[in-house]
């Protein structure tokens, strides 16, 4: 069987109800141009892909990546050790994310990789660009272009965590250190090279990072 996009799954769940999408979107509590827009764009949030799963009879899982092994954008191998696979993002999808942390990203990625330690939910993956946080000291945290983070918007921000952050007015995605000082909130590069950013209610921080891997 050929994989299908979300928003076919969604019309083939949709039909095999029986019902019409006035019927359906009644069902789920949104409007009937709300279905229309998930069957032309695949675009639905997470919780109301639930109940769209509840009312047709199909497994969330399938609906979400086309397999039944999934939750939100997270799949998950059928093997004895769960292994999760995130989707991998670019910068710019990371930057649509931040806004709608909801959408479920599986069928927009480049490819999906696995994550060698638990990851929430809408947990993604991130090719690191430029060396703002590369190391220049021998032995020291270093995170060089080209390895790959693994992000959990989930988890809580804590001072030194490393973080994907969206900085409103530049539409720019950057990843950084967190840091809390004298009542002061910055990012901060690792590479000393780079200046910090202040934090300000126009910084949006996206997600922890969990974890690196570096391609050989």
């Amino acid at each position: 069987m050929v994989k299908s996009n979300i928003s076919e799954r969604i019309r083939q769940a949709i039909r095999q109800t029986g019902k019409s999408q006035a019927e359906i979107a009644e069902a789920v509590g949104v409007s009937n141009p709300a279905v229309t827009k998930w069957l032309k764009s695949g675009s639905i949030a997470i919780e109301t892909l639930i109940k769209l799963a509840q009312v047709t009879g199909c497994s969330f899982e399938w609906l979400a990546t086309g397999h039944d092994m999934a939750i939100g954008n997270v799949s998950h191998l059928p093997t004895k050790h769960k292994v999760a696979l995130v989707p991998l993002l670019s910068w710019v999808q990371a930057g649509d994310f931040c806004d709608n942390p909801e959408i479920v990203l599986l069928d927009a990625c480049e490819e999906m990789l696995p994550c060698p330690v638990p990851i929430g939910p809408k947990g993604y993956a991130l090719r690191v660009q430029g060396d703002s946080m590369t190391s220049i000291y021998p032995g020291g945290r270093s995170y060089p272009a080209g390895c790959i983070i693994y992000v959990d918007p989930d988890k809580p921000v804590t001072n030194g965590a490393r973080v994907v952050a969206y900085i409103e007015g530049t539409n720019e995605v950057t990843f950084k250190v967190y840091v809390e000082d004298a009542g002061e909130k910055f990012l901060k590069p690792i590479n000393p090279q780079y200046r910090n950013i202040s934090i300000t209610k126009e910084t949006r921080i996206c997600g922890v990072v969990v974890c690196k891997m570096t391609p050989e």
